[in-house]
C-alpha cells in the first residue's frame, strides 16, 4: 500500500475516475468530495426542482461516459 495514491474527486464520477487511474497503472484509494446527498422531505420530495435536474444530469453523464471509456480502452484510442 506504499504506492497507493489518494484520488480526491467529485463523488459523481469517482467510480469512472478510479477505473481510469487503475487502467493507467496507478493504485488509488478513492476519496469522494461533493456528495449529492441532500434530499427534500414531505411533499417537496415529489415536486420537480433544480437539484433533481442536476443529479439527473450528473447520473446521465456518467452512465454515458462509462461505455465511451470502455470503447476507448478497447480500441486503444485513449491518450497515453
Amino acid at each position: 500500500m506504499a504506492n497507493t495514491r489518494v484520488l480526491v474527486t467529485g463523488a459523481t464520477h469517482l467510480w469512472r475516475a478510479a477505473h481510469e487511474f487503475s487502467a493507467a497503472g496507478l493504485e488509488v484509494l478513492p476519496a469522494p468530495a461533493g456528495v449529492l446527498a441532500e434530499r427534500e422531505v414531505g411533499l417537496q420530495r415529489y415536486l420537480p426542482n433544480v437539484m433533481a435536474l442536476v443529479r439527473s444530469y450528473a447520473a446521465s453523464y456518467e452512465l454515458l461516459g462509462e461505455p465511451v471509456r470502455e470503447l476507448l480502452a478497447l480500441t486503444h484510442l485513449r491518450r497515453q
